[in-house]
């Protein structure tokens, strides 16, 4: 059965594993890209895909720490890994982190220095340079805390909507 009223979304077609994987599907097939074709370029969203999950690898039972970003933007920190994604269509800033970027959806920026800049839509793993990046995180963590009383001790965290969540220990 063929959709021939056009109904089924173009980027959930089949994708063959190389040129001569089918000649007659039983859905209309979209974009002509291949497996095998998508496996030989450094640049595809395969490779992207298996790069980001080999990382991922790295510290995936850490918890998880939001750290303070600007509007429209989202950061994190993972292990010793810092995640900043920048999820508007204006370029953002973020102030205070340094590394090296270990991969990013502009994958032209892998190896180098994390300048602070984000594209629009960007996103990047960031693998800290030195023990002074403790430090940045640190003075993220520094900066959302608050006191909400009068009398309340210094450097307490008050109500927050953060969680830190970590497998079968910590607080959510």
């Amino acid at each position: 059965m063929r959709d021939h009223a056009g109904y089924r979304d173009g980027g959930r077609t089949p994708m063959p594993w190389d040129e001569d994987a089918w000649s007659d599907p039983w859905l209309p097939v979209g974009d002509q890209t291949t497996v095998a074709a998508q496996r030989a370029d450094p640049d595809s969203t395969l490779t992207f895909t298996r790069d980001l999950i080999m990382l991922r690898r790295a510290f995936v039972d850490a918890s998880y720490e939001a750290l303070l970003s600007p509007a429209g933007a989202w950061a994190y920190r993972r292990s010793d890994h810092l995640v900043a994604l920048n999820l508007g269509a204006a370029p953002v800033t973020l102030d205070g982190i340094d590394g090296t970027v270990a991969i990013g959806t502009d994958r032209s920026r892998d190896g180098g220095a994390f300048d602070g800049r984000l594209a629009a839509y960007e996103a990047v793993v960031i693998r800290p340079e030195s023990a002074k990046n403790a430090l940045t995180a640190a003075r993220f963590r520094a900066r959302a805390r608050t006191s909400t009383a009068p009398g309340s001790r210094a450097g307490r965290r008050g109500p927050s909507r953060r969680r830190r969540v970590s497998r079968g220990t910590g607080w959510r």
